[in-house]
């Protein structure tokens, strides 16, 4: 057992043997308060790995505020199970050892487009506005887009996503529209994203008409909708 204040760091150590198995400091500085040695304390405060961990001082299955991954983690502090925050700025959350969660972007913007499906043509616009989350494989995505003309043909193409979508999906959304061709009987409408790129068709269908993509239109156009899809 020994009680010493006579360091040069000022720290005060309490020692209840000589492997430290409880401690207040160390003359090495390698923890604060530890409980177990000062190489592996079950419980431990600690000044270089973590601000609290629970198990080692150096892989705590409990620890808050690590300096080399996560604000909040549960698991190791190299490779938490489950881990909020890091020191790079990138937030994620990983489930197991598994991708789940692995990404998350929050609102950011990016710029929508329309043109044909046929022939792209050019297309004048006033407004271009488009955001969209990422939460692990989920992608949500908002847009406006205001046209005062458009040349292209065929289909309307609507462009610019921020993220391919998955090569076997056909995700559909939902979308209000003014200004474009509607073929004759179509009463409802939905966004219909093509597999494998970053764009997507307005498609629509009625009670006694098969459905038909709406097409290009040289008017006056609005287009807002949302469309989810994973990739």
């Amino acid at each position: 057992m020994a009680y010493n204040t006579a360091n040069i760091t000022g720290v005060i150590t309490y020692n209840l043997t000589s492997s430290a198995n409880t401690s207040i400091g160390t003359t090495s500085n390698s923890g604060t308060i530890s409980i177990g040695n000062t190489s592996s304390a079950l419980i431990a405060v600690v000044g270089g790995t973590a601000g609290i961990s629970l198990s080692t001082a150096t892989t705590g299955h409990i620890s808050i505020n690590p300096a080399t991954t996560g604000a909040v983690t549960l698991g190791t502090t190299s490779t938490g199970n489950v881990s909020v925050g890091n020191t790079t700025g990138t937030t994620s959350i990983q489930f197991g050892t598994g991708s789940a969660l692995s990404t998350y972007i929050t609102r950011t913007s990016f710029t929508p487009t329309l043109v044909g499906r046929s022939v792209a043509g050019a297309t004048t616009y006033s407004t271009q506005t488009g955001a969209y989350i990422q939460i692990g494989s989920l992608v949500w995505i908002t847009f406006l887009i205001i046209t005062t003309a458009q040349t292209g043909t065929g289909d309307v193409l609507l462009g610019g996503f921020p993220l391919t979508m998955n090569a076997t999906d056909t995700p559909q959304g939902s979308a209000v529209v003014q200004g474009l061709a509607w073929p004759a009987l179509l009463t409802n409408i939905t966004i219909a994203g093509l597999a494998g790129t970053t764009t997507a068709v307005i498609t629509g269908c009625g009670s006694s008409q098969f459905r038909s993509n709406i097409q290009m239109a040289n008017a006056a156009t609005v287009v807002y909708g949302t469309l989810m899809y994973s990739v």
